[in-house]
């Protein structure tokens, strides 16, 4: 599967007004979640929603998309009206659901990550030949940071970011198959970890001492963050078509296991410290966008381009929902820190909020 970014360059576009729905969803186990009656709706990006996330202490969700907007330009006497695309991530409070901050961006958002304290928060977005990820304070909505990526690639710049547990480091996953070790002391990439492919997306231990990395090429790899060395290849890379790319890869919250998707393939669960697979879940119609654990980790959710996300069971590999709702293919999943809601993000426009206890 290509990113998520390139994905979307060849799916219509379908949302027309931008909205996040909150739903509730409580039925019995295994069976499929439909008809749900939204409990709130807000206005949010008017033509696409491509990542969402919650804030640590789950007060905030950031949701990162697409809008149209209208620019008038002036030449001589003449006045014209002009379509444009407005690039924004919103702020808003979980208690009332209403936005607290907008942050305006030049280019297509691709990724949102907070981190761990809830002071920062990374917003990656992609250009031609560039990516920028754009690091705001969170609370006042500052501008606190731009850290630019020359990627010389024709490929959306930033596709994966991500804070360690103790907040020290940034890594960020770009078009030119590098992942680059950022301090947050200083924001200057120490550590550079070249890949053989397009970075797809990345992930920390919850100790901070590996990083998992997935690629264009197939490749799932851990290395070790002190010395950027590889220390396991879970996955061989190998050279066929764009559908077997991987791409996500996820450490679940205790470390010892690794969740995996690529196309063409159902979601794999493995064992990190040993490489061994540990199970597989199959049962979406079409690619996996994304994949989390929940704080717990007992539940993985998977999002897909299919429209829908299912929760699976971690030990026993059983389907327990399916979340059915959004009518374009969704993007991005987050569950709330306390772990009874799922934020859900879709090309359809909207976010929706599911009750998952």
């Amino acid at each position: 599967m290509l990113s998520r970014a390139i994905k979307r360059a060849f799916l219509p576009v379908i949302g027309i007004m931008g909205v996040i729905v909150f739903t509730s969803c409580l039925p019995p186990l295994g069976r499929s979640c439909v008809n749900n009656k939204p409990l709130r709706t807000l206005n949010a990006h008017g033509l696409e929603v491509t990542a969402v996330a919650f804030s640590p202490n789950g007060k905030i969700l950031a949701s990162g998309g697409q809008s149209d907007k209208v620019v008038i330009v002036r030449e001589g006497s003449v006045i014209r009206k002009l379509q444009d695309t407005d690039y924004t991530v919103k702020l808003w409070s979980t208690s009332t659901w209403r936005p607290l901050h907008i942050l305006h961006h030049v280019e297509l958002i691709d990724c949102l990550a907070f981190s761990p304290s809830g002071e920062f928060l990374a917003v990656g977005v992609g250009g031609i030949d560039t990516g920028t990820v754009k690091v705001w304070r969170t609370a006042t909505a500052q501008l606190a940071h731009s850290l630019r990526i020359y990627t010389h690639s024709p490929l959306p710049g930033v596709n994966a970011i991500v804070f360690s547990p103790d907040g020290k480091w940034l890594a960020t996953g770009s078009a030119d198959s590098k992942v680059r070790l950022w301090s947050t002391t200083t924001w200057r990439p120490l550590r550079i970890i070249s890949l053989s492919g397009v970075a797809t997306s990345i992930s920390f231990s919850p100790d901070g001492k590996l990083l998992a990395t997935a690629s264009w090429d197939h490749a799932i790899r851990i290395w070790s963050t002190t010395i950027s060395k590889e220390v396991k290849l879970l996955q061989q890379p190998y050279s066929r078509q764009l559908s077997d790319i991987t791409t996500v890869v996820t450490f679940s919250p205790d470390g010892k296991m690794l969740a995996t998707a690529t196309d063409n393939q159902p979601v794999k669960l493995w064992n990190a410290a040993t490489g061994k697979e540990v199970n597989v879940f199959r049962g979406h119609s079409d690619s996996i966008s994304a994949v989390t654990f929940s704080p717990d980790g007992k539940t993985l959710a998977t999002a897909s381009l299919d429209t829908t996300v299912k929760l699976w069971s971690v030990t026993t590999g059983r389907e327990l929902l399916t979340l059915k709702g959004h009518t374009a293919p969704v993007y991005s999943v987050d569950f709330s820190p306390d772990g009874k809601t799922l934020a859900t993000a879709s090309r359809d426009g909207t976010v929706k909020i599911w009750n998952v206890l």
